[in-house]
């Protein structure tokens, strides 16, 4: 009964940190988060949307772009996904504009939702204390919370989606935590749902989503009504966004116009040379960066080279660059995948280390930096383990099954690989695979109160036979 509490109240005691970073930290600067000359906001790419959305309801961006436009009257619609702008615009429209507000309202929103999910999981689902210990440390840790806690970037909602989506994961994964079949189909078309939301945040989830709904059609348990909402929940999110690229552009696209840019600074000779140091957007805006030992790298400064008519031109631009670069410089490129593929599994440093090409401050102070790393090692080994543990049982133990485990971690990692990775990318899929450990590998089915009843009545007459009857004594 107590940790059945402690899990499902595990966000709301979240808040409390998170209040206290909102109000002390992210924004006490109180912006406007309509203002995007100075938010962040601007920075990030979603505060034109979040503008023209709260005034007009149009999901567009036609103030501030993020190439320079070759003619007046340029607007663009899909540079970013609609997740993010469309939850803070309709949350504005009900707390007001002050970003903290705003902050603190999408907090609340969020951890209501992860505690939804956590009562549900409580009901089905004993998580032992060593479980419960996991859920904790990974959800409660120092990067987890920065980033619950913020609005600027996508990683603000993954990373509760992310413990909602494990939750639902565990019913397919483990389909005997629960004798009711109707349960375990609406928790697998929920947690089709919540992936499809994440790929609608995010469109690096997609692999996410395409897992969520093998996973699903896969399982023996799942009844074919279940999974026919999940293909249609899958099908309509993704033909949903491509449909509204068709009618702004006259091509599909499942993506999203920044992906192009995105691309490039993951294939790139002066990228690969200041990562994961330096943050990759300095190709982009700058003609050199500094290393912290001095060496002096020249930068692309692309964004000033080029002048578009409109996103996707812009898109197919840095994409076409990208794959130039790659078919030029196989050596390079195969190392910076090595480089890539290091942070995105291994690295527990804060990746990227510095916002300028030059100046080299630090974000955080020696001890913050230590506490950060700490987590991320924990986080790490609690990924290599649910992995580890999972290809144990699937080779020795024949239960092939669980390769659906591994797909689960490694199909959300890969295209960070391919493109880049900063340590706040891999925090949603770190808390994905914590939570999945602790669910899948440290609980046990849950006993309803009149089981308890039974059991306890069991014990006492066993107890007060044992009294009379010696026989049972001399067989006890």
């Amino acid at each position: 009964m107590i940790r059945g509490l402690l899990l499902w109240a595990m966000p709301l005691l979240a808040l409390a940190p998170k209040y206290w970073m909102i109000k002390h930290s992210l924004y006490v600067s109180g912006k406007d988060i309509l203002d995007t000359d100075t938010t962040q906001f601007g920075f990030f790419g979603f505060g034109d949307y979040i503008y023209h959305l709260y005034h007009s309801g149009a999901f567009e961006a036609c103030r501030h772009l993020p190439f320079i436009p070759s003619k007046t009257g340029v607007c663009i619609y899909s540079s970013r996904m609609p997740g993010l702008p469309l939850l803070i615009a309709g949350l504005a429209k009900i707390v007001g504009t002050q970003s903290a507000d705003v902050a603190l309202a999408k907090a609340v929103v969020m951890a209501l939702l992860a505690s939804g999910f956590l009562i549900v999981l409580a009901r089905d689902v004993r998580v032992t204390w060593v479980g419960l210990l996991i859920l904790y440390a990974i959800y409660l840790g120092p990067q987890p919370l920065k980033h619950g806690a913020s609005l600027e970037y996508e990683e603000a909602l993954l990373a509760d989606l992310a413990l909602c989506l494990a939750v639902c994961a565990s019913y397919v994964l483990r389909p005997d935590q629960t004798a009711s079949a109707r349960r375990r189909g609406a928790m697998a078309t929920v947690g089709v749902l919540v992936a499809a939301a994440m790929y609608l945040v995010k469109t690096t989830a997609l692999p996410a989503l395409i897992v969520m709904l093998l996973a699903v059609l896969a399982s023996k348990s799942i009844a074919k009504p279940a999974k026919f909402a999940c293909a249609a929940v899958a099908i309509l999110s993704v033909a949903g966004w491509g449909w509204h690229n068709v009618r702004h552009s006259d091509s599909l696209h499942l993506s999203s116009s920044f992906n192009g840019e995105n691309l490039l600074r993951g294939n790139d000779t002066g990228a690969y040379r200041i990562y994961p140091e330096i943050y990759l957007d300095r190709i982009m805006d700058s003609t050199q960066a500094t290393l912290k030992d001095g060496t002096v790298v020249p930068l692309g400064d692309y964004a000033h080279r080029v002048k578009f008519p409109d996103e996707w031109s812009w898109d197919a631009y840095y994409h076409d660059k990208a794959i130039t670069w790659l078919r030029n410089n196989p050596g390079t490129a195969l190392a910076f995948f090595l480089k890539k593929l290091w942070v995105t599994f291994f690295e527990i440093r804060q990746t990227p280390v510095y916002y300028s090409a030059s100046d080299k401050t630090l974000e955080h102070s020696l001890a913050t930096y230590l506490i950060m790393d700490a987590w991320m090692l924990f986080a790490r080994i609690a990924t290599l383990i649910l992995v580890g543990r999972a290809l144990w049982e699937a080779v020795r133990r024949r239960r092939v099954e669980r390769l659906w485990i591994v797909a689960f971690v490694l199909a959300p990692f890969t295209p960070f690989m391919f493109v880049f990775a900063y340590q706040r990318h891999v925090i949603p899929l770190l808390i994905f695979s914590g939570a999945s450990l602790a669910i899948v590998y440290y609980s046990g089915r849950s006993l309803p109160v009149y089981a308890y009843a039974s059991k306890i009545a069991s014990l006492m007459e066993d107890r007060a036979l044992s009294k009379t009857d010696p026989q049972r004594i001399e067989q006890g």
